[in-house]
């Protein structure tokens, strides 16, 4: 059973992104808000942001949004949500598509906001007192 071209594509988006947001290929940027970062590749500016789930209250939703940099407007919003049909869809390290949303945001987030630098600083100042 197909589940359509539109799904398969932003499915494949997902997987892709996750790859080389992994691989430091991804250069993610700081938004004003600390759930939000943001990265432009090839004419679009990509937002990803963590979000509140109606249907799952306890657990977060992401949100990937695909802005056309020359029209400024969102041309497509992908989340959890909208994945939930091809969910049961794992990589060769069996991780779905909610895993692939949340660790993209993780590791996104961090590189973008310097965290680890912070925590690194603040670790070596503790260390010297």
């Amino acid at each position: 059973m197909s589940i359509g071209k539109p799904l398969e594509k932003a499915l494949a988006l997902v997987q892709r992104l996750h790859g080389r947001t992994r691989e430091g290929k991804v250069d993610w940027e700081p938004t004003d808000s600390e759930h939000q970062v943001e990265a432009r590749l090839e004419g679009f500016r990509l937002t990803l942001r963590q979000i509140s789930d109606p249907d799952y209250p306890d657990q977060p939703d992401f949100e990937l949004a695909i802005i056309d940099e020359n029209l400024g407007t969102t041309i497509e919003r992908i989340t959890n949500s909208t994945l939930r049909p091809v969910m049961d869809r794992t990589t060769e390290e069996g991780l779905n598509p909610y895993t692939l949303m949340q660790q993209t945001f993780e590791i996104a987030r961090w590189r973008a906001f310097g965290v680890d630098n912070a925590l690194e600083t603040i670790l070596k100042g503790l260390a010297a007192e």
